[in-house]
């Protein structure tokens, strides 16, 4: 009889019903049926099988079902990278049943091709949802501002220009007269969203004192709270990436590479990782470049630029913001203070940074 703890349970996680494979090492099959995705369910499963390794791909019920699998005692629990898994988002004869096989297959196998990743602990993953309603907000209030403004234009008027925070209050008294009961109801959706904003810039400064490295890290050029805390709370463990170099791949703003023979075409960059991350970086790039401070690294990115070329521009952007990723980085590691002119020649440094 098969030792439970050598068993390998493949999950295909659904929203409302999971398909699971359980194999021994001879690949048999012990148990292979569709399972409620509910607590209940997958806790009687995962007392059934003690000490098996528990596979299945990253998604937004993934969380929950690692940290319950290892309360439950699974000898190993894999939550794989769906963007590696090309043998299952890209198969021919894709289904769940399937795809829960070639999970439990994978686990036997070679498991480290299915880059297993580390979920953040529950207080992190709390403080960087609150980062993330911040932006949707931001986002809703971004969308309210230019209908209101696309309407008005429809009757020959134009309202004044202003900041998105200050538009309910600027640009309300401007509204035509035949336009503003219609447009009431979003003004006052624009002062609830404005009142939830300042909440959440207060909830913003508590996190700056909560984690004492966003302070440090803000002092690098035109990287604002927003992006050092993202950073922070994205990262969680910067031992988590040992080659500091390697936090650009970490955030997709590599360049992808498809060499062949002779073979090696310039290609846009991977876009792996967090998203929301990677154009907080850009943005910061893109501020540094355009308006920031002199520092060594807004000259490295000109000098890019002038270059010329193809898209010399965008590449400067990214590989900037590909700098910044590893500046912020390093100072994690290291504790020390950001020195924008840090192995600069001295006739190069100007007068008021010395």
């Amino acid at each position: 009889m098969t030792s439970v703890s050598r068993l390998t349970i493949g999950l295909d996680l659904g929203d409302t019903t999971s398909d699971v494979c359980v194999l021994d090492p001879h690949q048999r099959e012990v148990e292979r049926r569709p399972l409620a995705t509910t607590r209940e369910s997958l806790t009687a499963l995962f007392d059934r099988y003690p000490g098996s390794t528990v596979v299945f791909e990253v998604g937004s019920q993934s969380r929950w079902v690692q940290q319950l699998a290892r309360e439950r005692g699974a000898g190993k629990v894999i939550a794989a990278n769906p963007r590696q898994l090309k043998l299952i988002s890209e198969s021919r004869s894709k289904g769940d049943r399937k795809d829960a096989y070639l999970l439990c297959r994978a686990g036997q196998g070679l498991p480290e091709l299915l880059h297993p990743v580390e979920h953040r602990s529950e207080a992190v993953h709390i403080d960087l949802l609150t980062m993330r309603v911040h932006d949707h907000l931001v986002a809703q209030r971004t969308e309210i501002v230019n209908m209101i403004r696309s309407m008005v234009k429809t009757t020959g008027s134009k309202l004044p220009k202003c900041d998105a925070q200050g538009f309910h209050v600027k640009a309300r008294p401007q509204i035509p007269e035949s336009l503003r009961e219609v447009c009431e109801p979003l003004f006052s959706v624009l002062e609830k969203l404005h009142e939830e904003l300042r909440r959440l810039a207060r909830q913003r400064k508590a996190l700056m004192n909560k984690y004492p490295i966003a302070k440090l890290l803000s002092t690098i050029p035109s990287v604002g709270e927003i992006t050092v805390l993202t950073f922070v709370l994205t990262v969680e463990d910067p031992r988590r990436i040992h080659d500091t170099r390697n936090i650009g791949a970490y955030f997709g703003i590599v360049p992808r590479r498809k060499e062949s023979g002779d073979s090696s075409p310039q290609l846009g960059i991977t876009k792996a990782g967090d998203t929301r991350m990677r154009r907080l970086l850009v943005l910061c790039a893109q501020h540094l470049l355009a308006r920031g401070k002199d520092c060594m690294l807004k000259r490295w990115g000109l000098a890019l630029c002038q270059r010329g070329g193809r898209n010399a521009k965008k590449r400067a952007v990214v590989a900037v913001a590909r700098k910044l990723a590893v500046h912020m980085l390093a100072i994690w590691k290291s504790g020390e203070a950001y020195d924008c002119w840090r192995g600069a020649p001295a006739d190069l440094i100007p007068t008021e940074a010395t």
